[in-house]
């Protein structure tokens, strides 16, 4: 795991840099917040959250959590009614709006469009939803920043950067190849972690 300053540190040590006068700390930030942006792209299971949130009557749209960035591909959104979770089922644009009437009732289906999650019907009372999502990372600014991916994603994140770095800064290909087969290493390290984390099975016990 690493904070910024932490992460900013080594890179800049990496680069042989450690008092960043070739290459300023401001410069490894931004290359640390881009790896962060492309690589938080990737549904690992660090990122998975779930929240449940209020669809307030009336409404025609799901509130999403502040870090919500997209929802899981199968239940992402769950209606919590009578002691059971009714998903509510996405459709495309035009199959959502040709369903679209003036009733009101639970929610059953959902788009996304004009940068919001549509629901319909619209809701006739206040709906538990629960959201499963994942999660979308803030940019990193202060010394002491640090998220889900920095954490678990700490050398993925830093190699990437490095990367980015000697191409850019240094002018240094070769390093930069060599970081970047390193970045290759790391992403497959945590598709296999992802991999056994998510899995399904059974556990034996011995009585």
């Amino acid at each position: 795991m690493a904070t910024l300053a932490e992460l900013v540190s080594d890179i800049g040590a990496r680069l042989g840099d450690a008092n960043h006068v070739a290459v300023p700390a401001p410069a490894i930030i931004s290359a640390i917040n881009e790896s962060i942006r492309l690589w938080q792209r990737k549904p690992l299971w660090f990122r998975e959250n779930r929240e449940e949130i209020v669809i307030p009557s009336g409404n025609l749209v799901i509130p999403v959590p502040s870090d919500f960035d997209y929802e899981f591909h199968a239940n992402g959104f769950l209606i919590s009614v009578n002691d059971r979770l009714d998903a509510i089922e996405k459709v495309p644009v035009s199959a959502f709006f040709s369903a679209f009437t003036a009733s009101a009732g639970q929610p059953r289906i959902y788009c996304y469009a004009a940068g919001e999650y549509r629901i319909w019907p619209e809701a006739d009372d206040d709906y538990t939803c629960i959201v499963n999502y994942y999660r979308n990372y803030a940019t990193l600014s202060d010394d002491s920043d640090e998220n889900e991916i920095t954490i678990e994603g700490e050398l993925l994140i830093k190699y990437d950067a490095l990367s980015r770095l000697f191409a850019e800064r240094r002018q240094d290909l070769r390093m930069s190849e060599y970081y970047q087969a390193r970045v290759r290493e790391q992403y497959d390290f945590l598709v296999e972690k992802n991999r056994k984390h998510v899995s399904t099975g059974c556990l034996e016990i011995e009585q």
